[in-house]
C-alpha cells in the first residue's frame, strides 16, 4: 500500500483526476461512499484518489484517513475496508494489471 498526499494549493476535480489517470493509461470510475464500511479485496491493484470529503481506509489493522487530493494504491489480492469519514464521500478508483 502506498499513500501520496496532496500538496496542492487547491483541490483538483473529478474531471482533472480522471485525466490524470487516463494519462498514466488506466480508466477511471467516480465511486461513492457512505459512514457504512465498505469491504473488498481486488483482483488487480487498485488505485483511489478522493475528490470529495474524507474516506478512511483499513488495511492489516491500521487505519489511514484520506482527504482531498489524497492518492492510495492497494495491491491486488489485498483485504481492506473503508468509508466515509462524515455523510458522504466521493473518490476516483482504476484498476491496474
Amino acid at each position: 500500500m502506498i499513500i501520496h498526499r496532496w500538496q496542492g494549493v487547491s483541490s483538483p476535480t473529478a474531471d482533472q483526476i480522471k485525466e490524470l489517470l487516463s494519462k498514466e493509461g488506466l480508466d477511471p470510475f467516480v465511486r461513492t461512499l457512505g459512514p457504512e464500511a465498505n469491504k473488498d479485496q481486488p483482483e488487480f491493484d487498485m488505485v483511489s484518489i478522493v475528490v470529495l470529503g474524507e474516506a478512511i481506509f483499513e488495511l492489516n489493522s491500521r487505519q489511514f484517513l484520506l482527504k482531498t487530493g489524497d492518492r492510495i494504491r492497494i495491491p491486488a489480492g489485498t483485504y481492506y475496508t473503508n468509508k466515509s469519514k462524515g455523510d458522504e464521500c466521493s473518490f476516483v478508483c482504476a484498476y491496474t494489471l
